[in-house]
């Protein structure tokens, strides 16, 4: 059995279509559950064209995607879509799946906005919890909690965001977004124990959301343990953020990422000579990027004194570098690593980072 999401729209005798539709989708799959509906506009079509009315199901099926298409363009006919209607702009019904057995499709209409908001009710109706036995909640009682929750976490309420995300936790099993919405909380409050465990334990399962919203969840885990002084696993977090920021956001990844690099314990010459080329890399990253940025971006206080302390740290750090002795050095710490960085660009990249250190001394 694998699992589905299916988008489910139309455009004409709304009501009457989305409900022959879910009388329909339960026969074949019984264990559907919908979504309320939403409407949005017909994207894709001329603007005098009627508006949708869309709602989206998640349900099981034993067939191969082949087969569930041409169950579903069957379905399609027999609401009464057919291709002379949608050539006039009328759609009857329109089943697109959007996710099957976790792999996306039509990847366009993940970022229409009634199908993110769509989503968002779904995970609170499938994903937010799952019912404890001993609790005497009623379903009702927690779904309104949870409505509460979320309107703090998006109003940047987070001490009343931990406060009822922990009434929930007591009688359910949050999902991996409003775990992570919990940690990102605790993290805002300063609780970082509470922040790292909750990050931790939400974010391998959280890859199916935008870059930025994964990014701003690896940032919050990396501060809280960079807060607790576990710089080799803020490091893991830092590294898994890096591909998803850019600007400011990369600068203070690689800023934050060099002083675990200085914090870490050296247990010999070597190592602590391996430490300080690595954050010697990422504090002239920083400070490479805080410049480039601030020239299409307002440089606040905060990125102003991050600047000018990656600056003053850099002319600082060339001095106990020899340029040929640190090269070697670090391309033998990247092999290490089993990082695939090829000589010359290890060479360039040290190169680049002590060029930036010394035009900070002039």
């Amino acid at each position: 059995m694998v699992n589905v999401l299916l988008s489910i729209g139309a455009n004409m005798e709304c009501e009457r279509q989305m409900q022959r539709a879910k009388e329909r989708l339960t026969l074949a799959f019984p264990d559907i559950t919908f979504t309320p509906t939403l409407s949005s506009p017909a994207y894709g079509m001329e603007p005098s064209a009627p508006p949708y009315t869309n709602m989206l199901a998640k349900f099981q099926t034993d067939k191969d995607e082949q087969q569930l298409i041409l169950q579903l363009k069957s379905l399609e006919k027999e609401l009464g879509d057919t291709p002379e209607l949608r050539r006039e702009g009328t759609v009857m019904m329109d089943l697109d799946i959007l996710r099957f057995d976790g792999r996306r499709r039509h990847h366009d209409d993940w970022h229409r906005p009634y199908v993110r908001k769509l989503l968002d009710k779904l995970l609170m109706l499938f994903l937010a919890f799952t019912l404890s036995m001993s609790t005497g909640h009623s379903r009702e009682q927690a779904s309104v909690l949870l409505g509460k929750a979320i309107e703090y976490y998006q109003g940047r309420k987070y001490h009343e965001c931990v406060l009822t995300f922990e009434k929930l936790r007591k009688h359910y099993r949050l999902n991996p977004r409003f775990t992570a919405y919990l940690g990102f909380s605790y993290y805002k409050e300063q609780q970082y124990e509470e922040a790292a465990e909750c990050l931790k334990e939400g974010i391998p399962s959280l890859s199916v959301y935008s870059p930025k919203e994964q990014a701003v969840y690896l940032y919050a885990c990396a501060e809280s343990l960079f807060q607790l002084g576990k710089y080799d696993e803020a490091l893991k977090y830092y590294e898994e953020a890096l591909p998803l920021t850019d600007g400011f956001d990369s600068a203070d990844v690689h800023f934050h990422a060099g002083f675990c690099y200085i914090n870490q314990v050296a247990l010999d010459s070597l190592a602590e000579r391996r430490k300080d080329s690595l954050a010697l890399v990422h504090l002239s990253t920083a400070n490479t990027l805080y410049k480039e940025t601030s020239k299409r971006a307002y440089l606040d206080e905060l990125h102003t004194a991050r600047l000018a302390q990656t600056s003053a740290m850099l002319r600082a750090m060339e001095k106990k570098f020899e340029p040929k002795d640190t090269v070697s050095l670090l391309t033998d710490s990247l092999l290490t690593d089993s990082l695939q960085v090829d000589s010359l660009q290890t060479d360039s990249l040290l190169a680049d980072s002590l060029q930036a250190a010394n035009n900070n001394t002039k």
